[in-house]
């Protein structure tokens, strides 16, 4: 007998929707408690969604602004939160400084590209 259930649609939009609010929230919430600014940019298919906490001409901050800024900024990738498996070796993972490769910071290169691409936040 043929399966009569009908096919679920794709609900992929309205659940990024969803959880973009939701990270706008989070953040709006850390920028009023904490007085952070924030901006955050997703882009997916096309769509753009973006939150920003401030209406200034100067924010957010161009990438050279961001290279010349005492504290260095904290930088987070996808391959940040990537769980790996626990390995014999005697390197401890030490966060990258701008400008600096990551062999240089002890830690093991990744893949390019996700050496490259980030996701920025400042201290």
């Amino acid at each position: 007998m043929a399966n009569l259930s009908p096919k679920k649609r794709d609900r992929t939009k309205e659940n990024l929707d969803r959880s973009c609010k939701g990270a706008a929230e989070r953040f709006n919430k850390i920028s009023k408690k904490y007085g952070a600014r924030a901006y955050v940019q997703v882009c997916w298919k096309g769509r753009h969604y973006e939150y920003t906490s401030h209406d200034e001409t100067r924010w957010p901050r161009t990438r050279d602004d961001l290279e010349i800024i005492y504290p260095l900024i904290t930088q987070w990738t996808p391959a940040t939160f990537v769980k790996r498996p626990p390995s014999s070796s005697n390197l401890e993972a030490t966060p990258a400084s701008p400008g600096k490769p990551l062999e240089s910071a002890g830690e093991q290169p990744m893949e390019p590209k996700l050496a490259k691409d980030g996701w920025t936040a400042r201290d």
